[in-house]
């Protein structure tokens, strides 16, 4: 902007014009403690901004979205009321105008479903509350693939939230808080188990999040079976009086003042900045609240020796904060964690329960806010919760005390009939009323940071007379909380009224077995040394726990909840038909839509990894605990026909269970008629890499991975005649291309000949799976002798199998290339194990053996005799083998490989390979290839937001191939752990280096590619438009629809691609992958193009999602990108626009890429900077498809086809192998 300013009005500075293009851009900081400004010349300026450039003149285009928001009708703007309003200054004009105009969006659900409501002529809160859920307009809401709601519970909670709705002079309608048709059991237990009492531990936390820690901790322990409970009564004058005492009232309304003794730790002074300082306070602030607490749990227990134990909290995020904190001051406070919880072995434990998921999940609530302070202000049932305490000996209504940021959340306004505000409102007139509205959005109400700072006595000065009029009030009010007492009082009021909610929730799972904890075992909280292994079981059982906890949670909520959302098929006829078979057919009695509806939204397909569940024939019954974790299947789908409605599966018997794994006693018939299909969340490879690194926890092996101080012993250098050889030998191999591997090829693998450990980065088209088998095989020639072990493991078997098949045939070439060298090349045997199902045996090569890991011990000692043996298997194949080899005679003090080589390792993730690197002999080698600018592994604790050791010294949540680059990144480990990087390409066009070259130039990496010759596209020619992108060789085309509501899967994309391939018929067998980032949209796709992917001749040979096409290649990729409504694009750009995924769903294509999405998506700004730098890849794509060759209508959508502009130039530029 201020370049165009000074083009249209020119600059002169001390008689020197300024010049637009010189200018250039930095951000200027002020230091806080001294109040100083950096140096303006001395920082670092952002570079060039032409991505940013763009964006700016998008928005502000014609057709931006700024212009289209200027256009638009108010009440046409999409919008959603949530969480993320609690930091928008907008929320106090978002709320009340919502509520004085009873807008659907304070139900807070997603627009597009706000949409389908207003299209089926349901315009206000009133009108959801008043339809029928069995009209013909409900039914055609329900219908409709855009709406992923239960109607009858959003019916409900408009009901509710009507309630505090301004009504004018009329009485409010409905009830502030009302139970929803669900039938689930919950996930809050029994107060009596095994008839004991079971102790009940109310936990909050307040958290900094400048700092990043947690600043307070407080509980409630109790194991009272009566009901807590707050008084207020009317005085004569009719205001109401606020008993200060909490009471215990018993079943029969006894009432007794409650004796507590809550606790209450928080942090007394401001954080020095000091990292080791204040982790030192925020460690000790949660081991003195465990000390106290384990006091308090055995004062409550009474005398008893054990007891059972379960832990509230308001929402999820606090455990989080509680967890990564533990993690971040000591991970050993990991264990001490769980076993405060009561977390076992057994895998039906809930640890603890968030009662706002309870709550949202079974009552409608007045206030579209579902912070604590918010949800304790309703009535429920006539039933109040109030503020009130004596402090110091006198009444202090906390909730004046704390109002700012905490009990402001709501207002009295005055409005007139007309539905507008009145700012002077006069009493006497009949069209003016006065409401109490929800003002500020309040989904998270914990003490913020200000409140600290004033306990602290760090806020500024009130008498500073430079402060804001406004700041000073704010001041005023944080300091409230100052007064000896006050804090306290309101910490304990608070986890008071967390009880008094979960006591308000009267149905109770009694599903769920709380096993008994030894009092006396609690106190033992030691703060022991973590080493590499510890941190990486600590890591695998947080993942798993924080995976099993969700996934109960939410298959605890009835299937009527989750079928609307494509993740639950419910079925029933259920019957075994083979061995290996179970059948069952989908079952939509009781639902409101059809197959049609179930199937675009569904999330599985044939493959799916699932859970088979028994549940009861009404929809709206959840399923008992028992049900989700001892009577369930794990299956994996066979076979499913969508027109028939049949589902084939075949189960997976399971003996036994662990904290990773699911009990799945699939051994007869099925006992059950009716059930539902879930995702699954057994772990079979973690079980083992948990279960072996608890039987190694002192391998020497280790110690070159501790990210404090590696210590990887440096490796023993070839002599330059050596390496003379192998350069020659590498010189002189032919590919099956009758091609010669490149300089750069043949450079990284002798630079791994002198390493101890060695990454190889292989962007796409690299070669990099032949360099890796050549690299191997000249390894076995410079150190390996007969008998030793060479290892190779990767994350699936599609990639383990291509470097078998590789190795297999190189070998025989590679060794008479060292014969006429006069080398001594060992003799070489070639084998995979499998872990148990032979079905994962490496097909169609001959001289490759396969054995089961149960068999590895004359297998193993017979591929030894006189021979190098290279056995590869998955991660669980090669452990399972290790267990199996030390029980015979060969392998009986050990068993070490010399080699380790893991195939895709920025897929693994690290505990995984730490587990396959106590295989190798400690002075043995390593090699990981992989590229860490593709899909990495996918964990379900948000490891990365945790910024800080020991979480982040031993990484562990990161992929290994990430962890080791790390290491080798720090300088002192020179001919110990060394990276090398592919530079060429083989296999992409030429606009697709150019396109993803960027990337990889933030890793140094100047990618190259072939040119290829160049065709134009004719962008004049009359006829099928479609058929431009079957045209030429430019390979890379952008379409570009108009259409904005889709989320998951979209129906205007499914068509647009069966017109691309409509118009490239007849095209090669298996020509063509089809990949989307959404399960969803592959079902729909399968169904739209089934034609041209079922045939045996079909040109599609995949249709699937991006995780899944990773490895694979095809000649022709498309994209069906799928997200267009703005605010999913919003919430979800993280994955969508996520910069690793879009570079594999792009590198994929060996000639052509097609890209089909929509404008709202590749326009899309994110508002976080890290995200805005993800996009680059999709930036790109939009800038350099520049050149419109077709401009079409599909379903009344404006469709664009771009390509490079132009083709002529960009078509030759891709670099050369010079």
């Amino acid at each position: 902007l201020l370049r165009q300013l000074i083009r249209d009005n020119p600059v002169f500075v001390s008689g020197q014009q300024i010049v637009p293009e010189e200018i250039e851009c930095s951000v200027i900081r002020i230091n806080e403690k001294l109040n100083k400004m950096q140096a303006i010349l001395n920082t670092v300026t952002l570079g060039v901004l032409s991505q940013e450039e763009t964006d700016i003149n998008r928005l502000l285009s014609s057709e931006g979205p700024l212009v289209h928001i200027i256009k638009s009708p108010l009440n046409d703007l999409d919008y959603r009321l949530e969480v993320k309003c609690d930091n928008c200054v907008f929320d106090t004009h978002c709320l009340p105008e919502s509520s004085l105009h009873r807008r659907l969006e304070l139900l807070n659900v997603e627009p597009s479903d706000i949409r389908v409501l207003r299209e089926n002529g349901v315009q206000t809160i009133d009108a959801l509350a008043e339809l029928e859920l069995q009209s013909l307009q409900a039914r055609n809401i329900q219908v409709n693939p855009s709406f992923s709601k239960n109607l009858g519970i959003l019916i409900t909670k408009a009901k509710s939230r009507r309630s505090t709705l301004p009504q004018g002079s009329a009485k409010p309608i409905g009830y502030q808080v009302e139970q929803l048709p669900y039938k689930g059991y919950g996930q809050l237990p029994a107060h009596i188990i095994n008839d004991e009492p079971l102790i009940r531990i109310f936990l909050a936390l307040d958290y900094d999040y400048v700092e990043d820690r947690i600043v307070s901790l407080s509980a409630h322990v109790t194991s009272s079976i009566n009901e807590i409970k707050t008084v207020a009564s009317r005085r004569a004058d009719k205001s109401w009086y606020f008993d200060p005492t909490v009471y215990e009232a018993d079943k029969n309304g006894n009432s007794a003042p409650l004796v507590d003794k809550p606790v209450i730790h928080f942090i007394k002074e401001e954080w020095t900045g000091n990292y080791t300082v204040d982790s030192k306070s925020e460690r000790q602030l949660i081991l003195n609240f465990f000390h106290e607490l384990v006091d308090r749990i055995a004062e409550v227990a009474n005398g008893r020796d054990s007891a059972p134990i379960h832990f509230y909290v308001w929402s999820r995020e606090e455990i989080t904060h509680l967890i990564e904190a533990c993690s971040r001051v000591d991970t050993s406070l990991l264990s001490h964690l769980n076993e405060l919880f009561g977390s076992r072995e057994s895998i039906d434990q809930l640890i603890f329960s968030c009662l706002r998921d309870e709550i949202d999940q079974r009552y409608g609530l007045g206030w579209t806010g579902r912070g604590l302070s918010v949800v304790t202000s309703l009535s429920w049932y006539g039933k109040r919760y109030h503020w009130t305490r004596t402090v110091n000996g006198q009444r202090v209504w906390l909730k004046r005390v704390f109002t700012q940021d905490v009990f402001d959340f709501k207002t009295s306004l005055s409005y007139r009939d007309d539905q507008t505000w009145e700012a002077n409102p006069d009493s006497n007139d009949p069209n003016v009323h006065t409401h109490v509205f929800e003002l500020r959005s309040r989904f998270n109400d914990g003490l913020t940071v200000p409140y600290w700072h004033a306990i602290w006595g760090s806020l500024p000065d009130l008498d500073d007379p430079a402060l804001n009029p406004r700041i000073k009030q704010a001041i005023r009010r944080y300091n409230r909380a100052c007064v000896p007492g006050y804090l306290n009082a309101f910490l304990e009021a608070r986890v008071h009224s967390l009880r008094w909610l979960e006591e308000k929730i009267s149905t109770k799972n009694f599903d769920i077995k709380k096993i008994p904890l030894l009092i006396d075992n609690l106190p033992r909280f030691t703060l022991d040394v973590t080493n590499t292994s510890k941190a990486a079981i600590n890591f695998m059982r947080l993942e798993n726990h924080v995976k099993r906890t969700d996934w109960i949670a939410h298959h605890l909520i009835p299937p009527a909840s989750r079928v609307n959302s494509g993740e639950t098929i419910p079925v029933t006829d259920l019957a075994r038909i083979s061995e290996n078979l179970i059948f069952a057919k989908i079952d939509l009695t009781g639902y409101s839509f059809d197959m049609n509806r179930l199937q675009v939204s569904s999330a599985f397909d044939e493959g799916s990894y699932v859970r088979l569940t028994p549940s009861s024939q009404d929809p709206t019954q959840g399923q008992r605990l028992s049900q989700l974790i001892n009577q369930g299947w794990t299956c994996v789908i066979k076979r499913i026909d969508w027109d028939s409605g049949e589902i084939e599966l075949s189960p997976i018997p399971v003996r036994y269970e662990s904290r990773y794994i699911l009990p799945s006693h699939a051994f007869g018939n099925p006992e059950f008629n009716f059930a539902t299909i879930d995702s699954s969340i057994t772990d079979f490879v973690a079980r083992r890499v948990d279960e072996h690194l608890g039987n190694m926890p002192n391998s020497p092996i280790y110690a070159w991975f501790d990210q404090k101080n590696p210590q990887v012993p440096q490796q023993n250098q070839l002599e330059e005649d050596e390496i003379e050889v192998c350069q020659k030998i590498l010189s002189n191999f032919v590919l099956s291309s009758n091609d010669h591997l490149d300089d750069n090829q043949k450079e990284a693998i002798i630079e791994g000949l002198n390493s101890r450990i060695q990454l190889l980065q292989g962007p796409p088209g690299t070669g990099k799976t032949v360099t890796t088998a050549i690299a191997i095989l000249l390894r076995i020639l410079a150190r390996r002798k007969p008998g030793e072990i060479v290892l190779i493991s990767a994350t699936t078997h599609a990639a383990l199998d291509n470097l078998l098949k590789r190795l297999s045939e190189f070998s025989e070439q590679f060794a008479w290339l060292c014969d006429k060298q006069y080398c001594n090349l060992p003799h070489i045997s070639i084998a995979k194990v499998y872990s148990s199902d032979p079905k994962d045996i490496a097909r169609g090569l001959e001289d490759i053996e396969n054995f089961g890991a149960r068999q590895a011990r004359s297998y193993v000692k017979r591929l030894t005799e006189d021979h190098v043996a290279i056995i590869g298997g998955t991660t669980s194949a090669l452990l399972k083998m290790y267990t199996t080899l030390i029980q015979g005679a060969q392998f009986r003090d050990g068993f070490f490989a010399s080699t380790l080589i893991v195939d895709e390792a920025s897929m693994m993730v690290f505990p995984h390979f730490l587990a396959l690197s106590s295989l190798v002999y400690p002075r043995g080698e390593i090699m990981l290839t992989g590229d860490h600018r593709q899909l990495a592994p996918i964990v379900s604790h948000d490891w990365e937001n945790e910024d800080r050791p020991p979480v982040i010294v031993y990484k562990p949540y990161r992929s290994a191939y990430e962890v080791i680059r790390d290491m080798g990144q720090r300088g002192n480990l020179v001919n110990s752990v060394r990276e090398s990087a592919l530079t060429f390409t083989f296999r992409l066009p030429p606009p697709l280096v150019k396109l993803i070259r960027r990337l990889y130039s933030l890793d140094d990496i100047d990618l190259q590619g072939l040119p290829r010759p160049t065709e134009i596209i004719d962008a004049t020619h009359e006829g099928n438009s479609w058929n431009r992108i079957w045209q030429g060789n430019c390979g890379v085309f952008l379409v570009l629809h108009s259409e904005r509501q889709s989320q998951k899967n979209n129906q205007l994309e499914a068509e647009i691609i069966k017109n691309i391939i409509d118009a490239g018929i007849p095209l090669p067998t298996d020509s063509v992958a089809v990949v989307t980032p959404h399960r969803a949209q592959r079902s729909l796709l399968k169904t739209r193009l089934r034609e041209y992917h079922e045939a045996a001749d079909a040109p599609i040979g995949i249709i699937d999602t991006v995780e899944r096409l990773q490895g694979d290649e095809r000649s022709n990729i498309i994209l069906s990108a799928t997200e267009s409504d703005p605010s999913y694009i919003s919430s979800n750009v993280a994955f969508i626009l996520d910069l690793n995924r879009s570079n594999v769903a792009f590198s994929r294509a060996k000639d052509r890429l097609v890209v089909v999405c929509s404008e709202t998506l590749i326009n899309h700004i994110p508002a976080e900077y890290d995200q805005y730098e993800a996009t680059m890849l999709w930036k790109a794509l939009r800038n350099v498809c520049s050149q419109l060759v077709a401009n079409i209508e599909v379903q009344g959508k404006r469709v664009k086809i771009f390509t490079f502009q132009p083709p002529s130039q960009d078509c030759s530029s891709g670099g050369s192998k010079e």
